[in-house]
């Protein structure tokens, strides 16, 4: 919950003045660290250090990447998508997990080492082909890449 507190005072803040992607890239970054810690830690000290790392990535990806993907939602939809969006992604979280220390393993090598594939693919996902949040381009009065980015987002990538 430190790394939580902590990252909420400056991401949506950065993601805000700067642009989208890169907190995005960060995010998936500092998680990526944390899992690998964690995934190593032989002592409670980097057990912590990782937690708190993970935690840290919890803003970026709940808030800045969330906020991506609703920008570009027609407003009547908006509310709807979001009431879903976390519950679906809440309980599934957690059946996910219960799921396996009940009936896979006890350990968590192996959905550490799970997520930590599926956050390094992530990262270098996003870091290919995330192109800027167009609205945020629009509030920057950057026109001609926000016409690019919507173009991009309507067209697909052979623009």
């Amino acid at each position: 919950f430190i790394g939580i507190m902590a990252s909420t005072f400056w991401v949506p803040n950065v993601a805000d003045t700067y642009g989208r992607r890169w907190p995005m890239i960060f995010s998936i970054l500092i998680q990526f660290v944390g899992f690998i810690i964690i995934a190593f830690a032989d002592s409670l000290h980097w057990a912590y250090l990782g937690m708190i790392l993970f935690g840290m990535s919890f803003p970026g990806k709940l808030v800045v990447h969330f906020n991506y993907c609703i920008e570009l939602l027609p407003s009547q939809y908006k509310a709807d998508v979001i009431f879903i969006f976390y519950l679906v992604e809440n309980v599934l979280v957690v059946f996910a997990v219960t799921y396996y220390y009940q009936y896979i393993s006890k350990s968590h090598v192996y959905i550490n080492t799970f997520a930590t594939m599926t956050t390094l693919g992530s990262l270098v996902y996003v870091y290919m082909n995330l192109i800027e949040s167009p609205i945020f381009l629009v509030n920057k009065m950057r026109f001609d890449e926000a016409r690019v980015n919507f173009l991009y987002f309507v067209n697909g990538p052979n623009v």
